[in-house]
């Protein structure tokens, strides 16, 4: 049983500030989402392509995943065919390291999804449990910005930032 159906969205978000740090500054996310579709299950996955950090745009991402979609359908049916396809494939997914990862996310999900089970138990790792902490992240703006948006974080219970 494989995937019938791969599909990519442009995830376009506005933000309500723009962000700003010195590698960019955007108003807008810059993801992209892909689904797989088969039997009336579905596998989603997301992918951040930046210039900046893995050498992608959005339209970069979305030639990669054009040029490789209906060889991921026809060739992918298991966990080892999804390895094989990688390894065939490293150069390219190394070149394009977002666009990979929302493909392989939604595969991984979708078999799992097919099985009934989390993505862990698929890949046979063990859960995640307990608290977690998150980082708040601040960008480069001007200083009524900088307290706003810090006042905001803080008044959510942050106490780590990444400036």
């Amino acid at each position: 049983m494989s995937i019938q159906q791969l599909e990519i969205y442009r995830l376009d978000v506005p933000f309500k500030l723009a962000f700003k740090h010195s590698s960019a500054e955007r108003v807008r996310t810059q993801s992209i989402w892909v689904e797989a579709n088969a039997f009336g299950v579905v596998g989603r996955g997301e992918g951040c392509p930046r210039e900046y950090v893995t050498n992608e745009s959005m339209a970069s991402a979305c030639a990669f995943f054009a040029e490789h979609q209906k060889a991921v359908c026809e060739e992918i049916h298991s966990l080892e065919d999804l390895s094989s396809w990688e390894r065939r494939h490293a150069a390219t997914i190394d070149d394009n390291p977002a666009a990979w990862c929302a493909i392989e996310l939604a595969i991984l999900d979708w078999f799992a999804n097919k099985k009934g089970v989390p993505v862990e138990d698929f890949l046979s790792v063990p859960s995640v449990h307990g608290k977690f902490r998150y980082t708040a992240v601040v960008g480069d703006s001007g200083m009524d910005t900088f307290r706003a948006v810090t006042t905001r974080y803080r008044d959510a219970g942050f106490v780590d930032f990444k400036l």
